[in-house]
């Protein structure tokens, strides 16, 4: 069995760079500007972002069960990978509530 393209975990780079950029991607261009995001900024943020890893790993999901990997190995690293992010999102999106209600108490 070869993998993507011929070379080993090619799709585990893709999947990891499309992470980054939908990380990236998501962040308002308005906040770079003024330097600092107020804590209802990140909030909204984070929120958006759980949301969006959400939709992400319903539609990856279904994509790789359309693919030439499904039922295979790399099938399940790849969705572990997407729920491993998706999980990441939500821990962050309950810390940075966390901190916000710790911090004004």
């Amino acid at each position: 069995m070869t993998r993507l393209g011929g070379f080993p975990g090619v799709f585990s780079y893709s999947a990891a760079s499309l992470v980054l950029i939908l990380m990236f991607g998501l962040c308002p261009h308005q906040a770079s500007a003024q330097g600092r995001l107020s804590d209802k900024d990140v909030e909204k943020v984070m929120d958006n972002l759980k949301e969006d890893a959400k939709k992400f790993k319903s539609s990856f999901n279904s994509a790789v069960s359309k693919s030439t990997i499904r039922n295979t190995d790399q099938e399940k690293q790849s969705k572990s990978l997407v729920e491993t992010f998706q999980k990441q999102t939500e821990i962050c999106c309950t810390i940075s509530k966390t901190r916000k209600t710790s911090t004004v108490q």
